[in-house]
């Protein structure tokens, strides 16, 4: 029955927010997948339009300075070297104006990678992001749409292959506080470009919802890492923003705000970095009171498909859930320590929650969503899901809804700066794919608790293609993971502040429950 609740619940598009649907029979309540924008082919077509204007309009952009990119032979193994890079910046002419004010983008890259080798590690930091006087307007109030993804030196689209985008943040700088702790305004990862058939890149183009917007800040700096999936390939980190500059008369929108996890250097796992081992299945969470009111205007995980098979976010505590000793749930299962050796900063081990089988990760979902059910009113206190069964094999999605199969090319060159085209071999490679969350409106109160559930091991699919298994990384067997919980959302308590954080965590420091870690949000505004 409960098998039945979470395949039937919708799976409808919307701008990120949250569509009025049929609320099907027993079924907790109404259920939403948040597409990153209206429609993933639609967006797509948008980005096709926006690199066609950057590349019309090439001679126009402004140069901002230099930047350094950091290169690694190889994502495990080698020695760095530095390349000198070109930081530019794109105000496009082509300007929209309707009803609420003038629109128009602004484009940042860093240009001049040279053709890298496959497997090679591109890293940035400190790229600048800024209006300056030279644009020849005045600084925008308003952000209502914003790319992060990867072009090439003439403009064209890159998704993975030929580039992994591990990931880009961009951050505030100065404005609203001065302690420089996690205040991340704006993200993307590997795991947010989509399947072709349902708009590839387009899913990293990201719409404010109607009548809200993010707030432009005077200063931002991005970081971002990358990795070369396809031999000799040239790429270029890019940022976009569409801005607007409200009319006097136009009815300030409501601010977006990020919800963000914690950084790895402040927090224990699940929310940064955890190894798992790859011969079995486990289960993690995390729990967490929110720091303000407000109400969701999109939730989204950053995880990695190829050792995923499940999410849940609820409004409840673990005791509500029964993750405590001694409950029933927590009996039937046993907890794993997976060793951390070999990777810096982390701990000797980390516990999970080992699941042991296929029917025991199906019994502890089933018996989560069964106490679920029983908390928090008529419609119980799930309000984010992506089931286990969206990660096993259909027509549409051979290998699940998170991963598609692609054939890259390798150069056996030693040299990031040489990859020899006459050594090229051919593999294939599982990549990430974007898996939308299935979510309920939620508008919350301070204080409300929310706890996040991630299971985790070889989908099923792959772990019937021992070929196509993920490499380890170090340390045999075992594979780097994350459950990084964020959102976007309208804060209710007054404030524009862009980020809230989550700074510290202390364990709860019950015995049997060495995984549900008490996280302490502290609001970084």
């Amino acid at each position: 029955a409960m098998e039945a609740v979470v395949t039937s619940w919708p799976q409808q598009s919307s701008i990120g927010s949250f569509s009025a649907g049929p609320i099907p029979a027993g079924a907790f309540g109404d259920y939403t997948s948040a597409i990153p924008a209206q429609n993933g082919h639609s967006a797509l077509n948008v980005l096709k339009h926006l690199t066609h204007s950057m590349r019309t309009h090439d001679s126009a952009k402004q140069v901002l300075g230099p930047v350094t990119a950091t290169l690694s032979p190889s994502v495990a193994e080698g020695v760095d070297r530095t390349v000198e890079c070109m930081q530019v910046r794109h105000v496009l002419n082509t300007k929209h104006v309707d009803g609420e004010g003038e629109s128009r983008w602004i484009v940042y890259r860093a240009e001049g990678l040279p053709p890298l080798r496959a497997k090679s590690l591109i890293r940035f930091d400190g790229l600048k992001i800024s209006w300056g006087a030279d644009t020849g307007l005045p600084p925008p109030a308003d952000i209502t749409a914003y790319w992060i993804g990867i072009t090439s030196p003439t403009y064209e689209l890159l998704g993975n292959p030929p580039v992994y985008l591990h990931h880009t943040h961009v951050r505030e700088i100065g404005g609203d506080r001065g302690n420089g702790i996690h205040n991340l305004a704006f993200q993307c990862h590997g795991d947010t470009q989509c399947h072709a058939s349902r708009g590839g890149l387009g899913c990293q183009l990201f719409f404010a919802p109607a009548n809200t917007s993010w707030r432009w800040y005077p200063n931002y700096v991005a970081d971002g890492a990358y990795v070369i999936t396809q031999a000799g390939t040239s790429m270029v980190p890019t940022i976009a923003f569409r801005v607007r500059w409200p009319k006097a008369s136009t009815k300030p929108s409501q601010r977006i705000a990020m919800l963000d996890g914690p950084g790895y250097q402040y927090v224990e796992p699940p929310f940064g970095t955890f190894p798992i081992n790859m011969s079995s299945l486990f289960a993690t969470w995390a729990t967490t009171s929110l720091p303000f009111s407000g109400k969701f205007v999109r939730q989204f995980i950053h995880t990695h498909e190829r050792a995923f098979r499940g999410f849940f976010m609820f409004n409840a505590t673990p005791a509500q859930l029964g993750l405590e000793t001694g409950e029933n749930l927590l009996k039937a299962h046993r907890f794993a320590n997976i060793s951390s050796r070999g990777y810096p900063g982390y701990k000797e081990a980390v516990s999970l929650l080992e699941l042991q089988s296929e029917e025991k990760l199906d019994s502890f979902w089933r018996e989560l969503l069964v106490r679920a059910q029983k908390v928090g009113g008529a419609d119980g206190s799930l309000k984010c899901f992506i089931a286990p069964s969206r990660t096993n094999s259909s027509s549409s999605f051979p290998y699940g809804e998170g991963l598609e199969l692609t054939k890259v090319s390798v150069s056996t060159s030693s040299s990031p700066l040489s990859p020899s085209t006459n050594s090229l071999s051919f593999s294939n490679m599982l990549v990430d794919r974007f898996v939308p969350l299935s979510c309920r409106k939620w508008e919350f109160q301070r204080g409300s608790a929310m706890t996040a559930v991630g299971l985790f091991g070889l989908p099923l699919p792959v772990a019937a293609a021992p070929h196509l298994m993920p490499a380890s990384y170090k340390t045999p067997g075992i594979f780097l993971q994350h459950m990084s919980v964020r959102g976007f959302v309208i804060r209710t308590d007054g404030s524009e502040a862009i980020a809230t954080c989550l700074e510290a965590s202390n364990r709860e420091g019950k015995a049997g429950m060495p995984f549900s870690v008490r996280k302490v949000w502290e609001d970084c505004g």
